[in-house]
């Protein structure tokens, strides 16, 4: 039997297998596949919470979204030393009651393997997911990871370089994560074979893949839909890094736009399963800070609001010498943040626009939002952004810049102010591809029509 119960069809209308194609699915060994990057609202995802109205949603994404905005700076304080396990990786700190996240990943764990649904996220490294024996562990729907049933499975030992800053108990490689708002994850570091959909529709095995075995977890609050996290940034342990060559060290999404994506799925794709439809493909280095050098960091140089540039003075946007400022690419907000200082000259730019064209502000903050104002009937001169990286020039365009509500006759800047860090959020990431290049150490993104990046 190829495999067990549980990994989905990469579809927009199936979300698992049947048993009886699960049998007959080859195995094999390409350098691409995809995933299905389900949206935690969509109704294919594990955590779907109903048909909520688009004010509720918008809702629920500015609290996500303030929370991973706590999550990512408390992460970036924390001192890295020059090991080959980075301690933000072990013990990182969230400001929030729960993980904050967007996006939902289905991957094949063990041989033969099952199905289960985990976090992607571009901002941690560890892959993890829960595991029997457990003494401590949060609902799961799916049934949680036995290693005693899969023949892949293999502890790390002690004397592993994985293993040097970690503790060994019984010969096992044990690691903790420890979160801020008491939320803590512990288990035995580990390896195994992880089973993805290929680019032609079989399924692949990548083996021997390192990853959290977690038997005691406390106060997560994942509504028995999520199993653990896969980790997408530049650490050594990351999905992205260990498959390195086997996927030509690169990913990348392209997310649908939000009216669509509770219908359509955007994808994740590897290696050779990356396709670039036209456009010209634009391309800007990461930078490494020093805090935390794994997070996906660009070197943002100047915004443009409508036709005016901003000419923000030479780096504005750069990260201090403690570890503050900054800016960054995550797929975990929903909204971009800009440093206070600079968002309110953007503000104050917008203000200057809306007045001449005689719109009447909120002065309350709609739903957490800062910057709101009263829509005229049949209003639609909203300006377009440019955010000016080094050697590239990334245009948000209206819909992506704003969140308008017709029917409830108000609209407002889908933007925040923060206290230090710049992140450039999912809703600022539409129809827009972006790969993630670690040969190139470099994001590269052209425009695209993401609701036609199909399987």
């Amino acid at each position: 039997m190829a495999g067990g119960k549980g990994f989905p069809v990469l579809s927009l209308f199936v979300y698992v297998f049947t048993l009886s194609l699960l049998q007959y699915s080859t195995i094999a060994k390409t350098t691409g596949f995809s995933l299905e990057l389900l949206h935690r609202d969509s109704p294919l995802s594990p955590l779907y919470p109903g048909n909520l109205t688009r004010l509720q949603r918008l809702q629920r994404l500015v609290k996500i979204s303030d929370a991973r905005m706590n999550y990512l700076k408390s992460a970036m304080a924390i001192e890295t030393s020059n090991t080959t396990v980075q301690p933000d990786m072990i013990r990182p700190k969230v400001g929030a009651d729960t993980y904050p996240f967007l996006y939902v990943v289905r991957i094949g764990i063990g041989t033969p393997y099952k199905g289960y649904n985990l976090i992607m996220d571009t901002g941690s490294e560890l892959i993890w997911t829960q595991c029997q024996p457990c003494s401590s562990c949060f609902a799961q729907k799916d049934p949680i990871f036995d290693p005693r049933q899969s023949q892949s499975y293999r502890k790390l030992p002690c004397q592993h370089p994985l293993c040097k800053n970690l503790q060994c108990v019984n010969g096992e490689c044990i690691y903790t994560k420890q979160y801020a708002s008491g939320s803590s994850t512990k288990g035995v570091l580990s390896s195994e074979t992880f089973t993805f959909l290929s680019s032609n529709q079989s399924l692949e095995a990548k083996n021997g893949l390192y990853f959290g075995c977690s038997n005691q977890n406390l106060n997560f609050k994942f509504d028995g839909g999520i199993d653990g996290i896969v980790g997408m940034n530049r650490g050594v342990v990351s999905l992205v890094a260990q498959l390195r060559d086997q996927i030509n060290r690169r990913f990348s999404y392209c997310l649908v736009e939000s009216a669509l994506s509770m219908k359509v799925t955007s994808y994740l794709r590897f290696g050779s399963d990356i396709v670039i439809k036209g456009g010209k493909l634009q391309k800007t280095p990461f930078l490494q800070y020093k805090k935390n050098p794994n997070m996906f960091a660009l070197d943002l140089v100047d915004i443009t609001v409508g036709t005016h540039r901003m000419n923000f003075q030479p780096g504005t946007f750069a990260s201090k010498p403690d570890g503050s400022g900054g800016c960054i690419i995550d797929s975990g907000s929903a909204f971009t943040y800009i440093d206070q200082k600079p968002y309110d000259s953007v503000k104050g730019a917008l203000m200057d626009y809306f007045a001449n064209q005689k719109l009447k502000r909120i002065n309350q903050r709609p739903l957490g939002l800062d910057l709101c104002y009263v829509l005229p009937t049949n209003f639609n001169l909203f300006p377009n952004f440019i955010f000016h990286f080094r050697g590239a020039d990334l245009e948000v365009i209206p819909e992506n810049a704003f969140y308008v509500s017709r029917k409830d006759r108000f609209f407002c800047l889908a933007m925040k102010p923060d206290q230090g860090l710049t992140t450039l959020g999912a809703m600022q990431q539409q129809n827009v591809r972006f790969i993630y290049d670690a040969n190139r150490n470099a994001l590269s993104f052209v425009s695209e029509d993401c609701s036609k990046d199909v399987s």
